[in-house]
């Protein structure tokens, strides 16, 4: 079993080295459609699991996580010269949590609303204006941590990886946040 893990392993880290987009694109589609399945059997109330949404959540993770949280470290790597010391990892923390962040949590609220619940653009923008400043106040309370041990202490290229395993717990959060708003409120 070691043996297989380690050839599995080894193979992920030259897909990483050769199409590293399309790696970190594929792997945060799967991780995103897991948190999905996961936030659905949590909220379940007995129903069958909704296949087009989590389909939905891995086109997300596909289109929009994978390769924006690509881009933004390349972009933090570039500005910051690739520096990993507590100083240069705080700044770039610092300037991941005041943009790419919030813009993550934007995109998050309106894809789940819009596309994956199928509300009306107009309700979707209320869902947002009801949900965005709760899930960023937590997102602060869990991010920067991570990020910092991102930018610190997690070589470049699995640095999306490790985002991505923290995504699945904070994904199934903004997803029963939604659903919570959901029946707490009728945004139709």
């Amino acid at each position: 079993m070691a043996a297989l893990l380690h050839a599995v392993w080894a193979r992920y880290l030259d897909s990483l080295k050769h199409r590293p987009v399309v790696t970190k694109a594929l792997t945060s589609a799967s991780l995103a459609a897991a948190s999905d399945l996961m936030a659905q059997r949590l909220a379940s109330r007995g129903k069958p699991v909704e296949l087009r949404r989590t389909m939905l959540m891995w086109l997300f993770g596909l289109l929009y996580m994978g390769p924006s949280a690509h881009m933004v470290h390349r972009l933090l790597d570039a500005i910051f010269a690739a520096k990993r010391d507590t100083k240069t990892a705080l700044k770039k923390v610092l300037l991941e949590q005041l943009t790419y962040g919030p813009c993550c949590n934007v995109v998050a609220i309106l894809w789940i609303s819009y596309a994956v619940e199928r509300r009306s653009w107009k309700a979707s923008k209320r869902r947002l204006f009801a949900a965005y400043p709760g899930i960023q106040i937590n997102g602060w309370k869990v991010w920067p941590l991570v990020a910092l041990i991102n930018y610190k202490f997690i070589p470049f290229n699995l640095r999306v990886l490790f985002s991505n395993v923290v995504a699945i717990f904070w994904s199934t959060f903004l997803i029963l946040k939604a659903r919570g708003i959901k029946d707490k409120h009728s945004l139709d």
